[in-house]
């Protein structure tokens, strides 16, 4: 529920939570749905609101609009490239078991990017 984008969505979870025990709904009712609900939250809750991966990169590129190709090209590697070590670092750390079959194919895709 908390991470329904839509009162509909929300509202569709809470009905089966209801169904488990109402009194879970009267103490997240008076809670006040406003603090840990994105669909009812009267704030932005994110520095960036975008739609797609996109816009969020165009957003991060702003600053560099106006370089010439090569510049531009040095600074979108140097944006991406700490995003992918970080990004890397987080996988490898990570010891959640996918199963054979994708645990497979992750060990051939990242022996394809090195």
């Amino acid at each position: 529920m908390a991470k329904a984008y839509t009162v509909e969505k929300f509202d569709y979870h809470m009905a089966e939570v209801e169904k488990i025990d109402k009194r879970i709904k009267d103490y997240l009712m008076n809670v006040g749905y406003e603090r840990w609900s994105i669909a009812y939250s009267t704030v932005n809750r994110t520095l960036t609101m975008t739609s797609n991966i996109v816009e969020s990169i165009n957003a991060a590129l702003k600053a560099a609009r106006e370089l010439p190709v090569l510049p531009l090209l040095d600074y979108i590697r140097k944006l991406i490239g700490p995003w992918n070590v970080k990004n890397l670092k987080n996988a490898v750390e990570s010891f959640t078991d996918l199963g054979k079959k994708y645990d497979t194919m992750l060990m051939d895709n990242l022996e394809l990017s090195h």
